[in-house]
């Protein structure tokens, strides 16, 4: 599978609450919400397009809505040009992160190794979320919206203490799209970090996924997030491609 096909599923799998195709671009707006919600992925080129109407046209967009225009990028991002191209027009380089992937054989994941994770009504892990993650409340909405949108089979997953049973040791977001379940938004009780929770977290996430047929799971995390990398690293995560950001200044 090749970037742009596993971009558009992780599209499919976190869509903004609003989007418009530009071409064979996608272009989306979360209300602030994150910048990889609010900005346009450039999937399809062919040749005879305008590229100077298509960045005006994204540009255009997301003015409407009170944005810099802001492109995420991989190497894949079509035209090949493209990201050239933004930096000659004064668009600015921003950090982004890597997607790993890793594929499930039979017999996997480890099952002795995985919590059971509940599946939490979604304002109630909204709220976990918020507070786990320590994220600003006026984006809960946003976020919720997002969310809510999601069309596949989600799985709103929490793990709890061992010595605390109501008490979220760890959570996050699995999207099931056939055979690739995506994992979204994981995060661990910052009291609660080193103590294996991730991994069992993940293992459960794994485990429900491939229940329900899939066989390829895929994340993002960013490039700096050492403790994270290496969690997924043990679990057999490789990356797949990193993405960066190109922002209108």
């Amino acid at each position: 599978m090749n970037e742009m096909q596993l971009e558009q599923i992780a599209l499919r799998a976190w869509p903004a609450p609003h989007i418009r195709p530009i071409g064979g671009w996608i272009a989306q707006f979360a209300y602030g919400h994150t910048r990889r919600a609010n900005s346009v992925t450039a999937l399809e080129w062919h040749t005879g397009d305008d590229l100077e109407q298509r960045i005006a046209e994204v540009e255009r967009f997301y003015s409407e809505h009170g944005l810099p225009a802001v492109f995420r990028l991989t190497h894949g991002s079509q035209p090949a040009q493209l990201d050239a191209i933004l930096a000659q027009r004064g668009y600015e380089r921003r950090a982004g992160a890597l997607v790993l992937q890793r594929s499930m054989t039979a017999g996997e994941p480890d099952l002795s190794q995985a919590a059971e994770p509940h599946d939490l009504p979604l304002a109630t892990w909204i709220s976990t979320f918020s507070r786990l993650h320590q994220s600003d409340p006026a984006e809960q909405i946003a976020h919720q919206q997002i969310l809510a949108a999601i069309a596949m089979p989600r799985l709103n997953a929490a793990i709890m203490a061992d010595d605390a049973p109501d008490q979220v040791a760890a959570c996050a977001i699995a999207v099931l799209d056939g055979i690739h379940v995506g994992v979204f938004d994981v995060v661990t009780e910052s009291t609660l970090r080193a103590r294996g929770y991730g991994r069992r977290l993940m293992h459960g996430i794994m485990a429900w996924a491939a229940r329900r047929g899939a066989s390829h799971t895929y994340l993002q995390v960013v490039e700096t997030n050492l403790p994270a990398r290496r969690l997924y690293a043990s679990l057999g995560f490789s990356e797949a491609y990193p993405y960066w950001y190109r922002v209108r200044i």
